[in-house]
């Protein structure tokens, strides 16, 4: 649904299942949908919500700083993935749904293609990573973002600052090898950020909230 009525969005969560004084809700009053975005695989996979209230932010509630354009994440850096999806293919989170994270390394736009067209019996002269995704995982499988992941957030460190680089978007399987998860690289739509309602602060005090959010039915 792309109605805002249909949403709610609930920050400070960390176990679904159980009642947290320290979260916060909200309704939604607007979604902005980017105007390239048809599916997952072809790209665009980007929105951004515009809450009914203002949010305070606390101990349990934080932004995290949104990367300029020219930030470079380099190949193999450990950044992390967390969300309440499933644990395994198939294997839901059980109660009491406790925030899951783990480390996979980052791998550029061009790696990832060559791996997801290992075994794909498709032309390595058509794409199927799209221009503006990048992976983290590892070629062999090991740890991977689930079904149910999809929205929340690739986090990397550089030079001492935690940066979102990417928003979980798709991947063949979880844990597959030679198929690791696939994100929408944020640097890319940092103007499209800008121009849609976030305010041009610093670069350090940037903050880009949509994957701290979870969107509640």
């Amino acid at each position: 649904s792309k109605s805002p009525a249909d949403y709610q969005v609930s920050l400070g969560t960390y176990k679904l299942s159980q009642y947290n004084s320290n979260a916060v809700v909200s309704k939604v009053q607007r979604i902005l949908i980017n105007s390239t975005y048809q599916s997952s695989v072809t790209g665009g996979d980007i929105a951004l919500l515009r809450l009914s209230k203002s949010i305070t932010f606390t101990n349990f509630i934080q932004p995290i700083c949104l990367p300029s354009a020219s930030i470079t994440f380099y190949p193999n850096m450990s950044c992390w993935v967390t969300g309440w999806g499933n644990v395994a293919s198939g294997v839901v989170l059980p109660a009491p749904k406790t925030l899951q994270q783990v480390m996979t390394p980052f791998i550029s736009r061009d790696t990832c293609d060559q791996w997801y067209h290992e075994y794909s019996g498709i032309s390595s002269r058509d794409s199927i990573i799209a221009s503006d995704q990048i992976c983290a995982g590892y070629i062999d499988g090991q740890k991977d973002s689930c079904q149910g992941d999809s929205g929340g957030p690739l986090v990397c460190k550089v030079s001492g600052t935690w940066y979102q680089a990417g928003i979980v978007s798709w991947g063949s399987g979880c844990a597959v090898s030679y198929r690791p998860g696939v994100y929408t690289y944020v640097p890319l739509y940092r103007a499209w950020i800008e121009e849609n309602g976030v305010p041009a602060l610093l670069p350090s005090i940037y903050s880009f909230i949509l994957s701290l959010l979870i969107l509640l039915h």
